[in-house]
């Protein structure tokens, strides 16, 4: 009898603790994974939702950079975490849709092994040249380019930039030739030594190179100019077809008891609300984006589709 009254007692004891626990959420700091080295508009995103995030929660939010393997390894780490709500991380088109068709075994799945928050920001690029290259526009890079077929060289460093290149031979009838690269930093030193001839960067970074006078932005990957950067022709408006932009959001692993992740979602639509968010997130090139974790869910099911459909176009078997 005592034990039976004990077994009774320990039952109704574990919903009530795990009830205080969740509702204490959170208690102690929360990391946030950033699957890339340090340093980088998508790394200085990342460092100001931790500074607006934190007071909103009432802990700190530290990030932490996990890089490898174009992102997959930091992201693998978020998905075998703990579904505590006390590690969260990037989800962006790059770790949670692209690598998909990308890579051949990732080791976690972008639908089932996240659980997600909603996204925060979009991130657009530009394509630029070296200033001794002759191409001074887009459509004077693809005059030179069909003039001389395969002696253009092209980087990509991240699934962003690979279909980026992909488009733009695409569209323009072209034969580049690709070189691929881990990281931007060595992107541009092969631009300013004159190995390269032509790449993309997102905003922040190359407007940042072509204040050196060594590199000149040519074009921004968009259907029409961004109003952070009127001065800059859209690529579609010498060249339809060459047109596409990054999203960062937030994701956690699946199984996240509901009431922290609706606590995370209302704190973090209070981030995105905030002008001074705006204001920092405007002064590193990009723009907010708002979205519920419903609309996360679809954006990163509809964009695994258009990654599959671009491997196959281009002949990409996952690596």
């Amino acid at each position: 009898m005592r034990r039976l009254l004990l077994t009774l007692l320990l039952a109704m004891a574990c919903p009530l603790a795990a009830a205080q626990g969740t509702s204490s959420y959170p208690s102690k700091p929360i990391r946030l994974i950033f699957p890339y080295p340090a340093g980088g508009t998508g790394d200085s995103v990342m460092r100001i939702v931790a500074e607006f995030l934190g007071p909103e929660l009432g802990t700190n939010v530290v990030v932490e950079n996990r890089p490898g393997a174009s992102g997959v390894v930091g992201t693998r780490f978020l998905a075998e975490s703990p579904p505590d709500g006390y590690t969260l991380g990037l989800a962006s088109n790059g770790t949670n849709a692209a690598v998909m068709s990308l890579v051949k075994n990732p080791g976690y799945d972008p639908v089932k092994n996240f659980t997600y928050i909603g996204t925060f920001v979009t991130l657009p690029w530009m394509l630029v040249v070296p200033t001794q290259f002759p191409a001074k526009s887009v459509s004077e890079l693809v005059a030179y380019a069909r003039e001389n077929p395969g002696k253009v060289t092209i980087s990509h460093y991240s699934s962003a930039s690979r279909v980026l290149v992909h488009q733009l031979q695409s569209a323009g009838k072209l034969k580049l030739t690709e070189v691929p690269y881990k990281a931007p930093a060595q992107v541009i030193n092969d631009l300013y030594g004159g190995q390269l001839q032509a790449a993309f960067f997102p905003m922040e970074v190359a407007m940042a190179q072509a204040a050196s006078g060594k590199i000149r932005v040519i074009g921004a990957a968009a259907d029409k100019r961004l109003p952070t950067a009127p001065q800059i022709p859209a690529i579609a408006e010498q060249l339809p077809g060459v047109s596409f932009t990054s999203w960062m959001g937030m994701g956690a692993p699946a199984g996240l008891p509901p009431d922290v992740q609706g606590k995370l979602v209302s704190a973090l639509n209070r981030v995105v609300s905030k002008p001074e968010f705006k204001q920092r997130i405007h002064a590193v090139s990009c723009d907010v984006l708002v979205s519920t974790p419903e609309q996360m869910n679809k954006l990163i099911r509809d964009e695994m589709g258009m990654w599959a459909s671009f491997a196959r176009e281009a002949n990409i078997q996952p690596e």
